[in-house]
């Protein structure tokens, strides 16, 4: 079984849809003030001149209404929308679901680290005792999500948010690609 299967928590394109509806709500909401502006300030008003600011202004309003919710739709199918994911983002979400498993066999696969992934060069047995080391004094992974994505062809650093059971922080994970396959091989904290 795919352990993100159930629920795909890093996804970039999701991040954007998110980032995208929030600036859509934000044009609906200044059309609703422009509009409630035009409204208010030329009540009583019959000349001329206001009534083409009242028009300009009436104008305003539409199209910041019509842009906002261009980008409100657009932003909500990019973050609903099911797709497949990179190949880098399958190896932050292989990793973590296998951190939040505990299962440390697995995530150390997809960490190099011959070039000292956690900051230093260490063994497979000595990775998996610093994880449980790590579990044992914050407590296991609960929950992860992306919080950021910087990207070249090829070189990604993504920034997770974690929630153990003590605390939540960010931390980011550096993959680079290594022929075909890509690899984690910087980590900030587990």
């Amino acid at each position: 079984m795919d352990p993100t299967s159930q629920r795909r928590r890093v996804n970039p394109r999701a991040l954007v849809g998110k980032i995208v509806l929030f600036n859509g709500v934000v044009f609906v909401g200044i059309s609703i003030l422009v509009g409630g502006y035009t409204l208010f300030s030329q009540m009583g008003t019959t000349s001329t001149q206001a009534n083409s600011i009242s028009t300009v202004t009436g104008q305003l309003a539409l199209i910041f209404a019509g842009v906002g919710l261009l980008e409100g739709l657009v932003g909500l199918v990019l973050w609903l929308l099911p797709g497949g994911d990179s190949p880098p983002v399958k190896v932050v979400n292989h990793y973590y679901a296998a951190l939040e498993n505990q299962d440390y066999s697995t995530a150390i696969q997809y960490l190099d680290l011959s070039l000292g992934a956690l900051g230093q060069m260490m063994t497979q047995a000595e990775f998996i005792e610093r994880a449980q080391a790590y579990d044992a004094e914050h407590g296991r992974i609960t929950n992860y999500s992306l919080a950021g994505v910087r990207a070249n062809p090829s070189k990604r650093v993504f920034t997770i948010k974690v929630t153990r059971w003590s605390d939540a922080y960010r931390t980011q994970l550096r993959l680079t690609k290594q022929g075909d396959a890509w690899k984690i091989v910087g980590v900030d904290r587990f």
